[in-house]
């Protein structure tokens, strides 16, 4: 799948329902696209597992910002590449940590 082949460059329809590699949390952690803007980050294993959910909204053709709010807030963005096999991450925590990384798709389901 490609951006070209989304309809009319939509990132909604283009990203829901697939899942990438994430920058935090360790290396198992993932983030995955589900329906209504919000996306569902999760990782680890057993009892040390968890899983949060974040909100983005798309501000041009292949980027779009989130953002979790409360104790754990974090906020970033994502900038896809035109294959849609890629993406540049940048992620700010309320620590004021900062990871910048790149990530890549895992799956489509």
């Amino acid at each position: 799948m490609s951006f070209e082949k989304a309809e009319g460059n939509n990132l909604s329809s283009a990203i829901v329902d697939t899942q990438w590699t994430w920058p935090l949390g360790g290396g198992s952690s993932t983030v995955t696209f589900i329906d209504g803007n919000k996306l569902r980050q999760s990782g680890g294993s057993g009892q040390q597992s968890y899983q949060s959910t974040l909100s983005w909204k798309q501000i041009d053709d292949y980027t779009i910002e989130f953002e979790r709010k409360g104790e754990w807030a974090t906020t970033g963005s994502i900038e896809f590449d035109r294959e849609f096999e890629t993406a540049k991450i940048n992620v700010k925590r309320k620590s004021g940590q900062e990871t910048k990384s790149k990530i890549k798709r895992i799956k489509t389901y």
